[in-house]
C-alpha cells in the first residue's frame, strides 16, 4: 500500500514538472525566434544599404556570431533530454511488455503483429473494467458464504435444532469454511491482479507520453534548427558583400595609383618638353621668356592635372571639379582675348608699324 501511494505521488508530480519543462522550452524558443528576425532585419537593411560601410557589416557579422550559440545550446538541450526520455521509454516497455504477459493482455492484432502502446489502452481499461466486476461478484459470493457460516454456527447453538441437523452441521461448516478460503484466494488474486493492472496502465500512460515527446518538442527543435541555418547563411552573405567590398575597394585603390602615376608621368614629359624644345630653340626660348605666356601654359597645365587627380582621390566632389576647371577655362579664354585686343591695338585692326625716325 505505501508503495503504491510513493508511486501516486511520483506521478502526481512529475506530470507538473514535465509540463513546466514543455512551456520553458516554448517560451525559449519563441523567444530566441523574436531575437532572430530582429537581427535579420537589420542584417537585410546593412546589406541593402546603397553606401556599403565596412563598420556596419562587421558589427551586424559580429552579433549574428555571438548569436548563433544560443539555438545551438537549446538544440542540444532537447536532444539530451530526447536520449533521457528515449531510454526511460525503453525501460518501461520492457516491464510493461512482462507485467501484460503476466496479466494474459494480447498485444497484437488479427494478423499477429504488435499493435502500438495508445492501442493497449483500450484493451487495458477493458482488462480493469472485468477484474473490478470479478472482484464484487467473489466478494458478493464470499459475503453469502460468510452469512450461511454464521447460520449454521448459530443454529448449531441453538437449543431447538434437531439431533439429525446438529450432527450434519459440522460437516457442511468444515465445507463452508474450505469454501470460505478459496473465495478469500481468489478475492486476494483479484485485488492483486487489480493492483497489476494499475501498474501496467500507469507504465503505459508512460510509454504513450514517452512517445509524443518527438511530436510535442520536435517542430520546436525543427525551429531552432531552422533558425541556426539561417543564420550560418546570413553570415555566408556578410562574408561575400565584405570581400566584394574589400574587393571594390581594392580596385578603387588599384585604379588610383594608376592614374596618378599616368597623371604624374604626363606632367614630367610636359614639363620636360616644355623645357628641352626652350634649350635646343634659341628663337623659341626668347619668345617663351620674352612674356609669361610660358610659364602660364606650364602652371595651367599642372593645375588641369593636379585637379583631375584631385577628382581621381576623391579629396574634391564634382561641383568642386566643375567650378574649378570652369574657372581655369574662363580665365584661359579670358587672356586670350586680352592677348588679341592687345595685339590689335583695342581698335579691331592691326596696330601701326612705327619706322626709324629721320635724322
Amino acid at each position: 500500500m505505501t508503495r503504491l501511494l510513493f508511486a501516486c505521488l511520483l506521478v502526481v508530480l512529475s506530470a507538473p514538472a514535465k509540463a513546466d519543462i514543455e512551456a520553458s522550452f516554448k517560451e525559449k524558443v519563441a523567444s530566441i525566434g523574436d531575437k532572430y528576425q530582429e537581427i535579420d532585419k537589420r542584417a537585410v537593411d546593412v546589406l541593402k544599404d546603397s553606401k556599403p560601410d565596412f563598420s556596419k557589416y562587421a558589427e551586424i557579422r559580429n552579433e549574428i556570431v555571438r548569436f548563433i550559440p544560443e539555438p545551438r545550446r537549446e538544440i542540444l538541450q532537447a536532444h539530451g533530454l530526447a536520449e533521457e526520455q528515449a531510454s526511460q521509454r525503453i525501460q518501461t516497455e520492457q516491464e510493461l511488455k512482462v507485467l501484460l504477459s503476466d496479466l494474459n493482455i494480447d498485444v497484437t492484432d488479427d494478423d499477429n503483429k504488435p499493435v502500438p502502446f495508445s492501442a493497449l489502452m483500450p484493451r487495458t481499461d477493458q482488462a480493469i473494467t472485468e477484474n473490478k466486476e470479478e472482484l464484487e461478484s467473489e466478494g458478493k459470493e464470499l459475503t453469502d458464504l460468510a452469512r450461511e457460516r454464521s447460520a449454521k454456527l448459530a443454529k448449531q447453538r441453538a437449543e431447538d435444532s434437531t439431533p439429525e441437523e446438529k450432527a450434519s452441521l459440522p460437516g457442511d461448516l468444515r465445507k463452508l469454511l474450505d469454501e470460505i478460503g478459496h473465495k478469500r484466494s481468489d478475492v486476494q488474486a483479484l485485488r492483486a491482479k487489480g493492483e497489476q493492472l494499475k501498474r501496467a496502465k500507469e507504465l503505459l500512460a508512460k510509454v504513450i507520453d514517452y512517445s509524443d515527446f518527438s511530436q510535442k518538442f520536435g517542430p520546436d527543435i525543427a525551429r531552432l534548427e531552422s533558425i541556426e541555418t539561417r543564420a550560418s547563411q546570413r553570415v555566408q552573405q556578410i562574408d561575400e558583400a565584405i570581400f566584394n567590398f574589400l574587393l571594390v575597394e581594392s580596385n578603387d585603390k588599384r585604379y588610383t595609383l594608376y592614374s596618378t602615376i599616368v597623371f604624374g608621368i604626363a606632367v614630367v614629359i610636359v614639363i620636360g618638353a616644355f623645357f628641352f624644345v626652350a634649350y635646343k630653340s634659341e628663337a623659341v626660348r626668347a619668345a617663351i621668356f620674352a612674356n609669361d605666356s610660358g610659364l602660364q601654359f606650364v602652371t595651367l597645365f599642372s593645375l588641369v592635372i593636379a585637379i583631375i587627380l584631385f577628382g581621381v582621390l576623391k579629396i574634391l566632389e564634382g561641383r568642386e571639379l566643375a567650378a574649378l576647371l570652369g574657372g581655369l577655362s574662363g580665365y584661359i579664354l579670358g587672356r586670350g582675348g586680352i592677348s588679341r585686343q592687345a595685339s590689335f591695338g583695342g581698335s579691331g585692326q592691326p596696330s601701326p608699324v612705327v619706322g626709324p625716325a629721320s635724322t
